[in-house]
């Protein structure tokens, strides 16, 4: 993977804070409890599938740096990528 933990971290932090949903994802990410990054991208993508399809998200997503939500959602997808495709992932520098 060419990203590195930390890029991927904000990644998800990006589609979080999209969604209104930014507390709860620092808290998962930074907090006490913290989850696992496999985890993280899950739930990432299924809220990111949900949003999709809401009319009202999907035109504030529309409305947000199309290049900025295209960069981090390359990183996620190449994450969950190797991920599924090695069982593991070997993060950049």
């Amino acid at each position: 993977m060419k990203s590195t933990k930390q890029q991927l971290e904000s990644s998800i932090l990006f589609f979080a804070k999209l969604f209104n949903k930014e507390d709860n994802y620092k808290a998962l990410v930074f907090g006490d409890t913290r989850a696992t990054l496999p985890e993280l991208v899950r739930m990432i993508v299924y809220e990111m599938f949900l949003q999709k399809y809401d009319p009202n998200a999907w035109m504030q997503l529309r409305i947000k740096s199309l290049i900025e939500e295209n960069r981090n959602y390359l990183i996620i997808h190449e994450y969950a990528t190797e991920l599924n495709e090695k069982g593991f992932v070997t993060f950049g520098d």
